[in-house]
Protein backbone atom coordinates (compact mmCIF):
# COMPACT_ATOMS: atom_id res chain seq x y z
CA UNK A 1 0.00 0.00 0.00
CA UNK A 2 0.99 3.88 -0.74
CA UNK A 3 -0.27 5.97 2.29
CA UNK A 4 -0.64 9.61 1.71
CA UNK A 5 -0.65 11.38 5.09
CA UNK A 6 -1.98 14.89 4.64
CA UNK A 7 -2.10 17.59 7.04
CA UNK A 8 -4.49 20.13 6.35
CA UNK A 9 -5.37 22.98 8.59
CA UNK A 10 -9.42 22.21 9.32
CA UNK A 11 -12.10 20.14 8.52
CA UNK A 12 -13.14 22.42 5.76
CA UNK A 13 -9.85 21.82 3.89
CA UNK A 14 -10.28 17.72 4.76
CA UNK A 15 -13.81 18.13 3.21
CA UNK A 16 -13.01 19.83 0.20
CA UNK A 17 -10.36 17.18 -0.34
CA UNK A 18 -11.88 14.24 0.17
CA UNK A 19 -15.17 15.71 -2.32
CA UNK A 20 -12.62 16.50 -5.21
CA UNK A 21 -10.41 13.58 -4.84
CA UNK A 22 -13.61 11.53 -5.16
CA UNK A 23 -13.62 13.17 -8.94
CA UNK A 24 -10.53 10.99 -9.53
CA UNK A 25 -12.25 8.30 -8.57
CA UNK A 26 -10.87 7.63 -5.43
CA UNK A 27 -13.57 6.20 -2.61
CA UNK A 28 -14.53 7.23 0.98
CA UNK A 29 -12.12 4.36 3.12
CA UNK A 30 -14.74 4.41 6.48
CA UNK A 31 -14.07 0.57 7.98
CA UNK A 32 -14.21 -1.06 11.28
CA UNK A 33 -10.58 0.04 12.88
CA UNK A 34 -10.16 -3.79 13.13
CA UNK A 35 -10.56 -4.29 9.41
CA UNK A 36 -7.72 -1.43 7.94
CA UNK A 37 -4.72 -3.12 6.79
CA UNK A 38 -1.33 -3.04 8.83
CA UNK A 39 -0.07 -0.43 10.31
CA UNK A 40 -3.51 1.75 10.27
CA UNK A 41 -5.03 -0.94 12.62
CA UNK A 42 -2.24 -1.23 14.96
CA UNK A 43 -1.60 2.86 14.51
CA UNK A 44 -5.43 3.24 16.07
CA UNK A 45 -5.76 0.91 18.51
CA UNK A 46 -3.13 1.49 19.92
CA UNK A 47 -3.85 5.45 20.01
CA UNK A 48 -7.12 4.74 21.39
CA UNK A 49 -5.54 2.31 24.26
CA UNK A 50 -2.93 4.78 24.78
CA UNK A 51 -5.51 7.97 25.35
CA UNK A 52 -5.48 9.20 28.77
CA UNK A 53 -9.69 9.90 28.61
CA UNK A 54 -9.52 11.43 31.92
CA UNK A 55 -6.99 14.10 31.49
CA UNK A 56 -8.67 15.33 28.08
CA UNK A 57 -11.93 17.26 28.03
CA UNK A 58 -14.87 16.79 25.88
CA UNK A 59 -13.33 18.05 22.63
CA UNK A 60 -10.20 16.74 23.03
CA UNK A 61 -11.56 13.40 22.89
CA UNK A 62 -11.00 13.26 18.90
CA UNK A 63 -8.10 14.40 18.74
CA UNK A 64 -6.12 11.11 18.05
CA UNK A 65 -4.32 9.23 15.57
CA UNK A 66 -7.52 9.36 13.66
CA UNK A 67 -7.74 11.01 10.58
CA UNK A 68 -10.39 13.25 9.68
CA UNK A 69 -11.26 11.20 6.43
CA UNK A 70 -9.95 7.92 4.99
CA UNK A 71 -9.89 7.38 1.02
CA UNK A 72 -9.11 4.78 -0.93
CA UNK A 73 -8.11 4.08 -4.45
CA UNK A 74 -6.26 1.07 -6.05
CA UNK A 75 -3.09 0.92 -3.88
CA UNK A 76 -3.13 4.51 -2.69
CA UNK A 77 -5.10 5.62 0.74
CA UNK A 78 -5.35 8.95 1.66
CA UNK A 79 -5.26 10.01 5.03
CA UNK A 80 -6.50 13.62 5.80
CA UNK A 81 -5.76 14.75 8.97
CA UNK A 82 -7.72 17.84 10.30
CA UNK A 83 -5.29 20.20 12.64
CA UNK A 84 -7.85 23.00 14.28
CA UNK A 85 -5.58 25.23 12.30
CA UNK A 86 -2.04 25.96 10.73
CA UNK A 87 0.06 26.42 13.32
CA UNK A 88 -1.06 23.49 15.09
CA UNK A 89 2.42 21.74 14.51
CA UNK A 90 2.15 19.55 17.59
CA UNK A 91 0.15 17.56 16.14
CA UNK A 92 1.87 17.05 13.31
CA UNK A 93 4.97 16.39 15.37
CA UNK A 94 2.93 13.44 16.84
CA UNK A 95 1.86 11.69 14.16
CA UNK A 96 5.16 12.16 12.05
CA UNK A 97 6.61 10.34 15.67
CA UNK A 98 4.00 7.51 15.23
CA UNK A 99 4.71 7.42 11.00
CA UNK A 100 8.73 7.09 12.01
CA UNK A 101 8.70 4.59 14.75
CA UNK A 102 7.43 2.23 11.99
CA UNK A 103 9.32 2.79 8.85
CA UNK A 104 12.59 3.19 11.01
CA UNK A 105 11.77 0.50 13.40
CA UNK A 106 12.26 2.77 16.47
CA UNK A 107 13.31 1.13 19.64
CA UNK A 108 9.98 2.38 21.73
CA UNK A 109 7.67 0.90 18.39
CA UNK A 110 5.44 -1.31 19.93
CA UNK A 111 4.45 -2.58 15.97
CA UNK A 112 7.66 -3.67 13.96
CA UNK A 113 9.32 -2.15 11.12
CA UNK A 114 7.07 -1.81 8.10
CA UNK A 115 9.24 -2.80 4.64
CA UNK A 116 6.19 -3.28 2.92
CA UNK A 117 4.17 0.39 2.33
CA UNK A 118 5.39 3.50 1.05
CA UNK A 119 4.48 6.54 2.78
CA UNK A 120 3.94 10.22 1.44
CA UNK A 121 3.64 13.28 3.85
CA UNK A 122 1.97 16.32 2.55
CA UNK A 123 0.65 19.81 3.57
CA UNK A 124 -2.35 22.26 2.89
CA UNK A 125 -2.52 25.32 4.48
CA UNK A 126 -4.28 28.87 3.79
CA UNK A 127 -1.66 31.45 2.00
CA UNK A 128 -3.20 34.01 4.75
CA UNK A 129 -1.25 37.22 3.79
CA UNK A 130 2.00 35.79 2.40
CA UNK A 131 2.09 32.16 0.60
CA UNK A 132 5.95 32.06 0.93
CA UNK A 133 5.84 32.96 4.68
CA UNK A 134 3.35 29.97 5.49
CA UNK A 135 5.72 27.68 2.70
CA UNK A 136 8.73 29.03 4.77
CA UNK A 137 7.05 27.77 8.18
CA UNK A 138 6.40 24.31 7.13
CA UNK A 139 9.82 24.40 5.77
CA UNK A 140 11.10 25.31 9.16
CA UNK A 141 8.95 23.03 11.25
CA UNK A 142 10.07 20.14 8.74
CA UNK A 143 14.27 21.02 9.37
CA UNK A 144 13.72 21.22 13.22
CA UNK A 145 11.87 17.87 13.34
CA UNK A 146 14.45 16.38 11.07
CA UNK A 147 17.55 18.34 11.62
CA UNK A 148 17.82 18.13 7.89
CA UNK A 149 17.40 21.32 4.99
CA UNK A 150 14.31 21.27 3.53
CA UNK A 151 13.12 23.90 0.64
CA UNK A 152 9.58 22.87 -0.75
CA UNK A 153 8.21 25.16 -2.92
CA UNK A 154 4.15 25.52 -3.01
CA UNK A 155 2.86 22.14 -5.14
CA UNK A 156 6.29 20.54 -5.14
CA UNK A 157 7.04 17.40 -4.02
CA UNK A 158 10.36 16.42 -2.82
CA UNK A 159 11.63 12.85 -1.58
CA UNK A 160 8.21 11.87 -0.25
CA UNK A 161 7.15 15.75 1.43
CA UNK A 162 4.69 18.15 -0.18
CA UNK A 163 3.62 21.13 0.32
CA UNK A 164 0.22 23.03 -1.44
CA UNK A 165 -1.05 26.62 -0.58
CA UNK A 166 -4.62 27.76 -1.16
CA UNK A 167 -4.30 30.97 -3.03
CA UNK A 168 -5.40 33.92 -4.61
CA UNK A 169 -2.21 35.95 -5.85
CA UNK A 170 -0.63 34.59 -3.09
CA UNK A 171 -2.85 35.54 -0.34
CA UNK A 172 -6.21 34.27 0.55
CA UNK A 173 -7.50 30.85 1.98
CA UNK A 174 -9.84 27.96 0.59
CA UNK A 175 -12.92 30.35 0.74
CA UNK A 176 -11.51 32.19 -2.41
CA UNK A 177 -11.17 28.48 -4.61
CA UNK A 178 -14.96 27.59 -3.42
CA UNK A 179 -16.33 31.43 -4.41
CA UNK A 180 -15.04 30.49 -7.72
CA UNK A 181 -16.62 27.13 -7.82
CA UNK A 182 -20.08 27.82 -5.63
CA UNK A 183 -20.62 31.54 -7.32
CA UNK A 184 -20.71 30.01 -10.89
CA UNK A 185 -23.86 29.69 -12.22
CA UNK A 186 -25.43 31.10 -9.43
CA UNK A 187 -24.85 34.60 -9.54
CA UNK A 188 -28.37 35.65 -8.64
CA UNK A 189 -28.22 34.09 -5.30
CA UNK A 190 -25.04 35.57 -4.54
CA UNK A 191 -26.00 39.08 -5.53
CA UNK A 192 -29.17 38.49 -3.00
CA UNK A 193 -26.75 36.86 -0.45
CA UNK A 194 -24.44 39.99 -0.71
CA UNK A 195 -27.29 42.56 0.06
CA UNK A 196 -28.72 40.53 2.38
CA UNK A 197 -25.15 40.34 4.54
CA UNK A 198 -24.26 43.64 3.80
CA UNK A 199 -28.01 45.26 4.71
CA UNK A 200 -27.83 42.94 8.56
CA UNK A 201 -24.13 42.49 9.54
CA UNK A 202 -23.24 44.38 12.37
CA UNK A 203 -19.90 44.87 13.69
CA UNK A 204 -20.55 45.79 17.03
CA UNK A 205 -21.74 42.17 17.14
CA UNK A 206 -18.40 40.93 16.62
CA UNK A 207 -18.10 41.30 20.30
CA UNK A 208 -19.76 38.13 21.72
CA UNK A 209 -22.53 38.98 24.33
CA UNK A 210 -21.72 36.94 27.48
CA UNK A 211 -23.86 36.42 30.63
CA UNK A 212 -21.96 37.67 33.90
CA UNK A 213 -22.04 37.28 37.85
CA UNK A 214 -21.68 40.50 39.16
CA UNK A 215 -22.35 40.32 43.14
CA UNK A 216 -25.37 38.05 42.80
CA UNK A 217 -26.91 39.91 39.42
CA UNK A 218 -27.27 37.84 36.16
CA UNK A 219 -26.14 40.76 33.30
CA UNK A 220 -25.01 40.59 29.74
CA UNK A 221 -22.19 42.35 28.49
CA UNK A 222 -20.17 42.12 25.58
CA UNK A 223 -16.49 40.72 25.36
CA UNK A 224 -13.69 43.69 24.98
CA UNK A 225 -12.30 42.01 21.55
CA UNK A 226 -13.48 41.38 17.87
CA UNK A 227 -14.07 38.04 16.55
CA UNK A 228 -12.88 37.91 13.34
CA UNK A 229 -14.95 38.20 10.49
CA UNK A 230 -14.82 35.72 7.65
CA UNK A 231 -17.60 37.31 5.06
CA UNK A 232 -16.73 35.16 2.20
CA UNK A 233 -17.09 31.93 4.88
CA UNK A 234 -20.50 33.54 5.79
CA UNK A 235 -21.82 34.06 2.43
CA UNK A 236 -20.77 30.85 0.76
CA UNK A 237 -22.62 29.21 4.51
CA UNK A 238 -25.80 31.34 4.13
CA UNK A 239 -25.92 29.74 0.21
CA UNK A 240 -25.93 26.25 1.46
CA UNK A 241 -28.54 26.88 4.27
CA UNK A 242 -30.83 26.92 1.79
CA UNK A 243 -30.54 23.14 0.39
CA UNK A 244 -28.77 21.56 3.75
CA UNK A 245 -30.25 23.51 7.00
CA UNK A 246 -29.00 23.96 10.08
CA UNK A 247 -25.38 22.53 9.16
CA UNK A 248 -22.34 23.25 9.67
CA UNK A 249 -20.21 24.89 6.50
CA UNK A 250 -18.34 21.08 6.21
CA UNK A 251 -21.50 19.70 5.17
CA UNK A 252 -22.12 22.54 2.51
CA UNK A 253 -18.63 21.80 1.39
CA UNK A 254 -19.41 17.87 1.71
CA UNK A 255 -22.95 18.04 0.38
CA UNK A 256 -23.79 20.99 -1.51
CA UNK A 257 -24.74 20.72 -4.94
CA UNK A 258 -22.98 24.33 -5.35
CA UNK A 259 -20.62 22.33 -5.73
CA UNK A 260 -20.72 19.99 -9.19
CA UNK A 261 -18.86 17.48 -10.78
CA UNK A 262 -18.55 19.48 -14.23
CA UNK A 263 -17.56 22.49 -12.03
CA UNK A 264 -14.98 20.83 -10.22
CA UNK A 265 -13.78 18.60 -13.29
CA UNK A 266 -13.71 22.38 -15.37
CA UNK A 267 -11.68 24.39 -12.52
CA UNK A 268 -7.90 25.00 -13.38
CA UNK A 269 -6.66 24.98 -9.46
CA UNK A 270 -8.69 21.66 -8.74
CA UNK A 271 -6.99 19.87 -11.41
CA UNK A 272 -3.77 21.34 -10.10
CA UNK A 273 -4.30 19.86 -6.52
CA UNK A 274 -5.33 16.34 -8.72
CA UNK A 275 -2.02 16.43 -10.40
CA UNK A 276 -0.32 17.79 -7.15
CA UNK A 277 -1.78 13.97 -5.29
CA UNK A 278 -1.22 12.03 -8.37
CA UNK A 279 2.80 12.74 -8.26
CA UNK A 280 2.61 10.62 -4.85
CA UNK A 281 0.42 7.99 -6.00
CA UNK A 282 1.45 4.69 -6.87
Amino acid sequence: MNFIVTFCEGPHDSAFLARILKTNFYKTYHIKISDYPYPLKEMFLNSLKNNNYEELNIEQISSSMLPRKILKKENNIILLYALGGNRQYDRVKNILEKFNDIVNNNSNNLIGMDTENSYNFIFFNDADEDLDEEVKKINTFLYNFYGKEFNIKHNDIKNKFGIYIFHENNKGTLENLLKEIVYLDNKKLFNDIEIFYNTHFDNNRLKRLKIVNQSGILVEKRESNFQKEYPLKAKINIAGQLQNSGVSQVVTIDKSDLITLNKLQNNKKVQEIIEFFKKVEI
